[in-house]
């Protein structure tokens, strides 16, 4: 473990980025309409339309890679990492933009993949043996991650520890870690499963400062899991934690917008409930650790993880999909997208205790129009932060509704003064997902174009004042 990685990936905000890396939006710049889909033509060359200044430049597609050798299987790319943690300082990590992490999300022959910007060379890390959810090993003694299947790896996350975290977004959802990212194939990446984690469907992982991991269930009745190691940088044994608003007396087996729990309070201040010991005995009745699909029986809610933190109460949201941490006014900060709710959370970490706010929603006014940004803000998907700790939010839709937004918290109190397209993109059939901030280039933003209707998945480089092409 690289204790001074762990230092500054999570206090980059502090590190002397200068100002407005990537500047907010205002009247002018922000867009003011989705963009319509495109031809083919536009989709290989112009998918995107950005602000002023902007430039966008392909940096690979699944086709050429394919025809070098990539499995067949390995589309819907998904979050991507470059080899740094999220908003590491500039200069800690010299080569972050030169290797790109790329899960494939889907659900027969999943798998992950790095990508070496400088050659075009790719290897192979996970590639799932076939068969969909049935074809997984719920059995952890057994696990020979050269011989399992791996269904919709969804987040590639460069942990502080200079591992890649992976995880199943599907009922009883594995999370894996490839302790040797760098390596030359899979054989040598040294690929564990983090059987000590709950089985949820997985999709958000970010670290804390402390080096706890949080991770969110991709559920309608989905909570919020920290996660944290008995040994500091090892992901092994740990102990887990669900998050419960002290607020909310509803139903929390139920989803988010039950009538039982669309009128109960779900922020406020809150607390992390265990669900195991300190190496990850569970402490519920329910064992939150099977990882089989559902019609077991015990587990009733089809997912062990989620039917544990119910019994413990914790607070459901609707569908959690990713997760983002920052510091705010010294404070660290943990953001995550309810996509069914059109909103994003911010919760204040304090310890084995907590504060949850609204970040975004609806009614956050539209920097284009000066009023509320109503339903054109719909289904926020994935998150980002850049330098300047602004945060992105990527919307679960196809065009021409598939935006990128960019939200201001100027006063530092977790509810967004203002929200603005950033981004918004035409291919047909796809969604945008997997935008992260280049931590050496600060105004340098990757993306993918996720299942296009062209099946020619693609992940482009957005830039501002930057010269095409350039990647470190």
């Amino acid at each position: 473990m690289k204790f001074s990685h762990l230092f500054v990936a999570v206090t980059a905000v502090l590190s002397g980025v200068s100002a407005w890396a990537v500047p907010p939006l205002s009247t002018g710049t922000a867009l003011v309409a989705s963009k319509e889909p495109v031809a083919i033509d536009v989709e290989e060359t112009r998918p995107f339309d950005l602000p002023p200044g902007y430039k966008q430049h392909k940096i690979i597609d699944r086709d050429t890679l394919t025809a070098r050798g990539l499995p067949s299987t390995f589309g819907n790319w998904d979050m991507v990492a470059f080899s740094a943690p999220e908003n590491s300082a500039r200069g800690a990590y010299p080569d972050a933009g030169r290797s790109i992490f790329i899960p494939a999300e889907v659900g027969n022959g999943a798998g992950l993949f790095r990508y070496d910007v400088d050659t075009g060379n790719f290897v192979t890390l996970m590639h799932g043996i076939g068969g969909g959810n049935a074809a997984r090993n719920p059995d952890p003694a057994s696990f020979d991650p050269l011989n399992d299947e791996f269904t919709r790896l969804d987040p590639a996350t460069y942990t502080p520890f200079d591992t890649i975290v992976t995880g199943e977004e599907t009922t009883g959802g594995r999370l894996f870690e490839i302790t040797n990212p760098f390596a030359s194939d899979a054989a040598s990446a040294g690929v564990r499963w983090l059987d000590r984690v709950p089985a949820i469907a997985h999709e958000g992982v970010r670290f804390d400062a402390a080096g706890a991991m949080y991770v969110v269930d991709e559920n309608n009745s989905g909570s919020i899991y920290k996660y944290v190691p008995l040994t500091p940088g090892d992901l092994g044994v740990g102990q887990t934690f669900v998050l419960a608003v002290d607020a909310f007396d509803g139903q929390p087996d139920e989803n988010w917008d039950s009538a039982a729990n669309a009128a109960t309070r779900r922020t406020g201040a809150a607390r992390w409930v265990a669900l195991t010991d300190a190496v990850g005995n569970a402490l519920t009745l329910v064992d939150p650790f099977i990882y089989a699909d559902a019609g077991l029986g015990v587990v009733p809610t089809g997912t062990a993880g989620r039917a544990a933190a119910d019994e413990v109460h914790g607070t459901p949201y609707g569908r959690p999909e990713d997760v983002v941490i920052d510091l705010r006014n010294g404070r660290e900060v943990l953001f995550f997208t309810a996509t069914s709710e059109d909103a994003v959370y911010a919760v204040a970490l304090q310890g084995d205790t907590a504060d949850v706010k609204v970040f975004v929603d609806r009614s956050t006014r539209d920097v284009a129009t000066g009023e509320a940004v109503g339903a054109v803000f719909n289904n926020p998907d994935n998150l980002a932060i850049d330098a300047d700790g602004h945060l992105y939010v990527i919307e679960d839709q196809e065009p021409a509704s598939a935006d990128v937004w960019q939200a201001v918290d100027s006063d530092g109190d977790l509810v967004a003064d203002r929200i603005g397209r950033w981004l918004t993109h035409g291919v047909p059939g796809a969604e945008p997902t997997g935008l992260t901030f280049d931590p050496n280039v600060p105004n340098r933003a990757i993306i993918s174009i996720q299942h296009p209707a062209s099946g020619n998945d693609a992940l482009w480089q957005v830039t501002l004042g930057q010269r095409k092409g350039q990647l470190k």
